[in-house]
């Protein structure tokens, strides 16, 4: 994958592959403000459809001390194509993400719980380091990302849904679906 915009074939996707619309969710497991992204996002993908979401780790540990884990745990639970609802899971509990919180969720989600903490060790899933490598842009430089996310969302939710509407028309009526 050269640019931020691309999606490989090891991300994680839901949605319609060939949906008109195609968001990326940069996120952090452990953020208020990226769990209220998240519902936002899911909320207007169930609303509008013809969405596709592509989830990135962004853990920002220097806030978020187990922001790292909680991405480790998902990227573990994916490993038993479970990513999307530990995913889930982690956005709603977000007091929840000692080691022994994340193994009962692996357990509530009927995970193989001794492969679930062999893979959270493992090198495979180690998501260190990744924010630092994914905040540049598609030319290879440093990329900005809004600091004040709680307004950020507050303020964008209803444009963001007005402008998914008119994406979303302007694909249906290039594609001849809608006079």
């Amino acid at each position: 994958m050269n640019r931020v915009d691309e999606i490989g074939p090891d991300e994680h996707v839901r949605g319609p592959q060939d949906a008109a619309l195609t968001l990326i969710e940069y996120g952090d497991f452990q953020c208020p403000y990226c769990a209220r992204a998240h519902a936002g996002l899911s909320a207007l993908a169930d609303e509008v459809g013809g969405i596709r979401l592509v989830y990135r780790h962004l853990p920002l540990a220097d806030f978020h001390p187990l922001a790292e884990l909680a991405a480790e745990a998902a990227e573990a639970a994916g490993s038993q194509d479970k990513f999307w609802e530990m995913h889930d899971l982690l956005f709603g509990h977000q007091d929840e993400s000692q080691p022994r919180d994340l193994l009962r969720h692996a357990e509530s989600l009927g995970l193989d719980v001794e492969r679930f903490s062999h893979d959270l060790k493992s090198p495979l899933t180690t998501i260190k380091g990744l924010a630092s490598s994914v905040l540049l842009n598609a030319e290879g430089e440093q990329a900005t990302i809004p600091v004040d996310w709680a307004r950020v969302i507050e303020a964008e939710v209803d444009r963001l849904t007005e402008l998914v509407d008119n994406l979303l028309d302007m694909s249906r009526i290039e594609s001849g679906a809608m006079p």
